[in-house]
C-alpha cells in the first residue's frame, strides 16, 4: 500500500486516529497533515488486514495487477512531467543563447 492511502485503510480497519497538521500557508500551500493512530487498534488491524478480514481496493495494493498499474501510471505521469520542464527550460536557453549570439 502508498503511504498516502494508510489513512483510508486504517479507518476501514476501525483505527482510531488524530490528525494534526494540515494549516494553510496561504499562497504556500498547507502544512504536511499527521496521523497519531491508536496503538491497540492499530496492532488489531494488523492482524485483521494479515488475516484478510478488512477488503482493502485492489488499486491501493502493489500485490495486484490493478494496483501495479496504477503505481506504474502515476509513475509515468511524474516522469512525463520532468521531461517536459526539463525540455522547457533546455529550449529557453537554447532560445538565450541563440538570441545573444545573433545580436
Amino acid at each position: 500500500m502508498r503511504k498516502h492511502w494508510l489513512p483510508s485503510v486504517a479507518s476501514l480497519a476501525g483505527v482510531r486516529s488524530r490528525e494534526f497538521g494540515g494549516e494553510s500557508r496561504g499562497t504556500y500551500g498547507a502544512a504536511p497533515t499527521f496521523h497519531h493512530y491508536h496503538p491497540e487498534d492499530a496492532r488489531r488491524a494488523a492482524s485483521t488486514i494479515a488475516e484478510g478480514r478488512v477488503e482493502i481496493p485492489s488499486t491501493w495494493r502493489l500485490d495486484t495487477p490493478a494496483g501495479r498499474l496504477v503505481e506504474k501510471g502515476s509513475l509515468f505521469v511524474f516522469r512525463l512531467g520532468c521531461l517536459v520542464v526539463v525540455a522547457m527550460l533546455l529550449s529557453m536557453v537554447w532560445l538565450l543563447v541563440h538570441a545573444l549570439a545573433s545580436s
